[in-house]
């Protein structure tokens, strides 16, 4: 297991908890989430029934999960109200989608048991608890933060 840092909600929890303070591009863009558990459950729900889903591609997702960036800040302000939010229009990622997972819940009976606000809690527990000493270490990141490859 590692943690990863530079995913949305995971930067955004990591900003909000170390500068209280986010600085977020494109507020309405919309992007998918899924926690990684919901993903290995999925993958397993899908080899398990592979009588059904043999010969398909799959969005892996759930309904409900598609969210703005905004919405992810004002999820994390529940649980850090002190956050200030800056709004900008402009930005260098312009990636904005809903995905529709409903093929997915046709195949096989699969809910997720992790939303962002939970995603968001598990990472605050996370820093709280001092485990990780320094959340800026490489290991912790795919595109390290010092080359502005974040998505804010």
């Amino acid at each position: 297991p590692r943690m990863r840092f530079d995913l949305t909600v995971n930067d955004f929890t990591l900003n909000a908890f170390t500068n209280k303070y986010l600085d977020i591009f494109l507020p309405y863009t919309y992007r998918p989430y899924i926690h990684v558990s919901d993903v290995g459950r999925v993958i397993f729900e899908v080899v398990k029934n592979i009588d059904r889903t043999k010969n398909n591609i799959f969005n892996i997702g759930f309904d409900g999960e598609n969210y703005q960036k905004i919405e992810i800040a004002k999820a994390i302000s529940k649980f850090i109200p002190e956050i200030k939010i800056n709004v900008t229009g402009q930005g260098s990622d312009s990636r904005d989608y809903q995905v529709d997972f409903s093929k997915l819940q046709k195949h096989i009976d699969v809910k997720n048991s992790f939303r962002v606000e939970s995603g968001i809690k598990e990472v605050l527990d996370l820093l709280n608890s001092g485990s990780i000493t320094n959340p800026k270490e490489d290991i912790y990141y795919n595109i390290s933060p010092d080359r502005g490859g974040l998505t804010g």
